[in-house]
Formats: structure tokens, sequence, C-alpha cells
């Protein structure tokens, strides 16, 4: 049923570091899988850790499911032999080795860097990164819409299940499958600051293998009327899921970069000028709307605060991004973060100080069979941070 989910499909097919770390976090589960059913061997530690390297070294994100498995193989090890421990530390040992030889060795330098971004620096600063009147209250809504976004209506129904019926199957296998999900989770619910719905993207493969288990169990254990109806609830839970993936096409037209260059199409005429608000350089001529034959002026934000005579006529934006820069002046770590673009906007107080005024707003459309009361799962209901607001000169 994860394989249902639009966001997991995305991450699937995109060459990108989060896609990447899925596909290793999916062999590491396989891996892990075998351990919890038949045993630890050297064999099926060395490929854990190996694909647990391949995930961490794509994008960290994946790493507190990886300390929640080696975390209960210690646990669960401490009954066992030489021969265990001896198997373990050489694959962990291996596993270190090769981290060190892709990240460290290869290019300390950039090494280094990455983990002073995201280690006490701004990749996870709240101040830089979070709304200015985000709370912990927000934080927690965040964190259970995102989650339960990622699983679909289907994984949800069937997750919540799983869990009610583990309660009455007393099996430490089940229990052990159900670790790297807790720990992942765990991590995310309890923690504060900043966060973004694909930090839970990973919960979509570390929820398999606990449902894929507990349903296995409740087959063997469950009286038949139970089974019979357990088996109902999975097949309305697959059809769910299924009527959800196609929220994976549906949803393009909800990106800002489908909407402006929609918007463009109706509404810009080619003899004028557009900006793409971005408050940092981009190389000239790189962007879709250049490429469709639009006068796209690529000056960063700072270079329009400067009041230059040619001004873009048109400024196209999503509310979300919109409302981010608009903040650059009461949050002074943000501003300060963006020094690293050679310019300041620690005195933008939005498009409007520059002379702009806001002409139009566009809301998302996707076809009416995925819109309210149709919607397969109301965390994918779209939200007015995804419009796209216009700004035009005011003459």
């Amino acid at each position: 049923m994860r394989l249902r989910r639009p966001d997991f499909i995305f991450s699937s097919v995109a060459t990108n570091p989060e896609g990447l770390m899925m596909a290793f976090l999916v062999m590491s589960m396989a891996a892990y899988a075998g351990i919890v059913t038949d045993g630890f061997t050297f064999r099926s530690g060395l490929w854990l850790t190996l694909t647990a390297v391949g995930s961490v070294s794509c994008k960290e994100q994946s790493a507190p499911a990886y300390f929640a498995m080696y975390g209960w193989l210690l646990f669960s090890g401490i009954r066992q032999g030489r021969q265990f421990w001896m198997g373990l530390a050489r694959a962990i040992a291996i596993g270190i080795g090769v981290y060190l030889v892709l990240n460290v060795i290869y290019a300390p330098a950039m090494w280094w860097e990455h983990i002073r971004y995201w280690v006490g620096g701004p990749g996870e600063d709240p101040a830089v990164w979070a709304r200015a009147d985000y709370s912990r209250a927000a934080y927690l809504r965040d964190a259970f819409t995102y989650f339960f976004y990622n699983l679909g209506p289907g994984a949800s129904a069937i997750l919540i299940l799983a869990a009610i019926s583990t309660i009455f199957v007393k099996s430490g296998r089940i229990l052990g499958a159900w670790i790297p999900l807790l720990g992942y989770s765990a991590l995310f619910f309890a923690r504060t600051g900043y966060l973004a719905r694909h930090y839970l993207l990973p919960v979509t493969v570390l929820a398999a293998l606990p449902i894929a288990m507990q349903i296995a169990a409740m087959e063997k254990k469950a009286a038949g009327r139970i089974w019979q109806v357990a088996r109902s609830a999975i097949a309305i839970a697959l059809v769910l899921n299924l009527w959800a993936a196609n929220m994976a096409w549906a949803q393009v037209k909800e990106l800002t970069a489908w909407l402006i260059e929609d918007y463009a199409a109706k509404n810009v005429g080619k003899q004028e000028t557009v900006n793409l608000g971005n408050p940092w350089k981009v190389r000239p001529g790189i962007t879709r709307l250049a490429y469709l034959g639009y006068k796209v002026d690529d000056r960063p934000l700072a270079e329009l605060m400067k009041g230059p005579p040619d001004l873009p006529d048109v400024v196209v934006l999503s509310r979300d991004w919109d409302d981010w820069m608009r903040n650059f002046s009461t949050m002074p770590a943000r501003s300060k973060f963006y020094e690293w673009t050679g310019y300041s906007y620690a005195n933008f107080h939005g498009m409007e100080s520059l002379g702009y005024h806001l002409a139009d707003t566009v809301h998302p459309q996707i076809v009416s069979w995925l819109q309210p009361p149709l919607l397969p799962w109301p965390p994918y209901r779209t939200s007015s941070r995804q419009d796209l607001v216009v700004y035009r000169r005011s003459h």
C-alpha cells in the first residue's frame, strides 16, 4: 500500500538524494526483515549495514530509523553468544569503514561543511526555516498531519488495525518489526522546531514490515470470521490507496511551476518582463518561461530593491514563498542566513515596498472527482499557501 502514496511515487523516480535514500532504505528493510524473522547472520548484518551506509550517505534523514534497528539488535542480542556479537561487530566495522571512504576521505572539507550545516548550524534552525508564528502545538499538528499524509488513507487504516491487533498477538519478532517505525516517528514527535512534510516520508517504507507481519500472524491465529473481516478491511484499504494514487498526477497542477506557466500563457504578454522573486542569482535563460519565449528578468530580488528604472512588469511566486520573504525583516536569523547570496534582505518589506500591487491570486485546481467531498484523504486538501500570487507594477 505504501507504493500508492503520491510523495512515495515521486521520490521513487526522482533522481535526487531523497529518492536514492528511500531506495536504499527499502533494501535495508528487506535485510532487517530477514534478521527479525530468521535471525542474525553475518551476511544479513553486512547487507543491512551497507544499505544503511548508502541511505545515510544520500541523505542523513533516514539515520533515526537505523539507530532504532541497531538498538533493537543490541537489545535482542543480550542472550546471544559470541558468534552473534563478533558477526555484528564485523558488519558494523565494515560499514563504518565504507562510510568514511565514501564521505570523509573522498571529500573531507565538503563532509565537514555538511556536518556543520546540519548539526548545530542553520540546516535545522527553526529561526531560519519555521514560520514566524510556529508553536509547539502547530508542530505536533503538522507531525500528525504529515505522518498520515505520507501513509495515505488505506495504509493509515491498516496501520491502526495492525497496532491494535498487536496487543493480542504477543511476539518478539513482531515487536522487532515495529521498532524502526516507532523509533523514527518518536524522534520527530518528541523534538521541537522546524518540520517539513518530507521528513516523515520514510514512514511509508518503515510501516510495511510490521503491517505485513501482523497480517500474516492474524491469518494464522485469528478466528475464521475475524480473518474474513480483516481481509475485507484490507481490500477496502487497497482500493482507497489506489484511488488516492491519482493524486500523484493530479497534484502536478498544484506545483508553483505549473501554475506560473499556466498563468503566463493566459495573462502575460510576450513583450512583458517577468520576475520569479528569486533572492539569489540564477543562470540567465534557465527557466521554463524563458524557453517558451517569455522575457524573464533573472535579477535577484535584492537588485530590484535598489529601485532600477527597468523594474520587471510582473512578479509571480507562491504565497508560501511570498510570506517567507516578508518575514526577512522580522526574523534576523533568516535574513543572516541568506547573506550567502551576497545580498541583504533585512530591510525587505514585501513587493509593495518596491512599487508593486497584488494584481491576481490563483488557487490550484485539480479534477472535480478528487476535490472535496470526494477528496481521498483530508491531509491532501490544497492549502492557501500553495496559491500563486501575481504582482504588477503600480503606475
